[in-house]
């Protein structure tokens, strides 16, 4: 954890040092004087995720300390440490992990250095969550298709549809143009189908995207959105129907 303690007594901040080096001894830990010193900190150094703080520092409070870093902006956790027992409901207000009361009880402080690591540990595997889940939406996911004359280097968001021929794969593009690949559809229906595609027929892997309507008057055939008709299986109709609804 990246620690500041922010108290106006030395001694005090010597002690409550000592009680955390004791149990977390790989922590970063700081140290501020004042409400100067502790909004100067913070301010260079957002990434302190833990502040063990004081409620009176000369004529400010801690609680200006957090008014003045925006703590609603931040995932910073508190714990008052303090020789006053009147602020107790104000102080979890500013969502305070703990409250303890001078002079500090060594398993007292480290109960509440234990629940903020669980809320600094929950908070981090949520970001990373969220930062996964943007960056796997945002990205846009291509697909390598080597022939001879080139690499192509295409975004699954630009097929339409691909047609087996034989031991040979085409891809139909959005620009029209075709990409003829030396291996089976099915090689391509294990790739595509965790992004929008299905397999209609034995011979056409669809874009699930691109499909404009199911022509129903000369069998099942799916028209896409370029203006192919494509067929569609009986055995796959329910499947299909399943797809579309999801």
């Amino acid at each position: 954890m990246k620690i500041l303690i922010t108290d106006d007594e030395p001694l005090v901040r010597d002690s409550i040092k000592s009680i955390v080096q004791s149990q977390y001894p790989d922590a970063i830990i700081s140290e501020a004087g004042s409400y100067e010193e502790a909004v100067k900190f913070i301010e260079n150094y957002p990434q302190v995720e833990l502040l063990l703080l004081d409620i009176h520092l000369g004529e400010k409070t801690g609680f200006d300390v957090l008014k003045a870093i925006k703590i609603d902006q931040l995932k910073l956790k508190v714990i008052f440490i303090t020789s006053f027992q009147d602020y107790a409901v104000k102080a979890f207000k500013f969502s305070a992990v703990d409250y303890i009361v001078k002079p500090v009880d060594p398993m007292e402080l480290i109960e509440a250095l234990g629940k903020a690591e669980k809320q600094i540990a929950k908070d981090d595997y949520e970001n990373r969550l969220s930062n996964l889940i943007h960056n796997h939406e945002k990205e846009k996911k291509k697909i390598i298709l080597n022939t001879q004359e080139k690499t192509h280097i295409v975004p699954v968001t630009d097929i339409i549809r691909c047609e087996s021929d034989g031991n040979y794969t085409c891809f139909y593009l959005l620009n029209k143009e075709k990409i003829l690949m030396s291996k089976k559809i099915k090689f391509y229906d294990e790739i595509l189908t965790d992004f929008g595609f299905f397999r209609c027929h034995q011979s056409h892997l669809i874009n699930l995207s691109y499909i404009l309507h199911l022509d129903k008057k000369e069998g099942n055939y799916i028209r896409m959105s370029d203006d192919d008709l494509v067929p569609l299986a009986n055995s796959k109709k329910d499947a299909f129907l399943s797809a579309l609804s999801r």
